[in-house]
């Protein structure tokens, strides 16, 4: 019983580890691809994938890195800043996307006037 306890421990731990981050647009709930990802220094991390996914290898450079905050940026959606310690137990990240609200618009079909030679 032991045994099978010391395993489960085992497989429980690997998949914390392997535990990715993606991003979410909070008005759809669909993926967000392509974020940007920043530290408070400014440094540029990476960027997700297509997918809205933080791969497993910039996971950990961000995991390991000395910042305190990061930021995710994309012009789509408003920038986010988040501390270190949130992320690491955050694995789906929300953003909120930028509103632009334009003034009025007409569209209407202009009338072309040909004029025949004969």
């Amino acid at each position: 019983m032991k045994k099978y306890f010391t395993i489960f421990l085992i497989l429980q731990f690997k998949i914390f580890v392997y535990s990715q981050h993606a991003f979410n647009d909070s008005s759809t709930d669909k993926n967000s691809a392509y974020i940007e990802i920043y530290s408070d220094k400014g440094e540029l991390f990476g960027l997700s994938d297509c997918n809205g996914i933080v791969s497993r290898e910039l996971d950990n450079k961000i995991l390991s890195s000395n910042a305190k905050k990061i930021t995710f940026v994309n012009p789509s959606f408003e920038n986010q800043e988040m501390s270190l310690t949130d992320f690491k137990i955050t694995p789906i990240i929300t953003l909120n996307r930028k509103t632009i609200e334009l003034d009025e618009v007409i569209i209407s079909k202009k009338h072309k006037i040909l004029n025949i030679l004969s």
